[in-house]
């Protein structure tokens, strides 16, 4: 499989959901999750974090509607990093 780079990755709408619906409960380490689930490519490893970092790991099930935000709202921060250099 050929992959895209991590903002590519951000605003693909079925790795999103893949993220989403994999999503662990709030007692399992977020690392140790990311290594078991993506541990051979940094690029989903890095996008998974942020899709990750960017939720309430207590919130209930979100809506479509919120998920299409939380995916802008990352988005708008990757080209804020982008833009200040890395």
């Amino acid at each position: 499989m050929v992959l895209g780079s991590v903002a590519d990755l951000l605003t693909d709408d079925i790795f999103l959901e893949k993220i989403l619906g994999n999503y662990p409960q709030p007692s399992i380490d977020i690392e140790q999750w990311l290594r078991n689930n993506y541990g051979d490519s940094l690029e989903e490893a890095f996008a998974a974090k942020t899709i990750l970092e960017g939720l309430d790991r207590e919130a209930p099930l979100m809506t479509r509607q919120e998920q299409l935000e939380v995916k802008e709202d990352i988005a708008y921060s990757l080209k804020l990093y982008d833009l200040h250099g890395r």
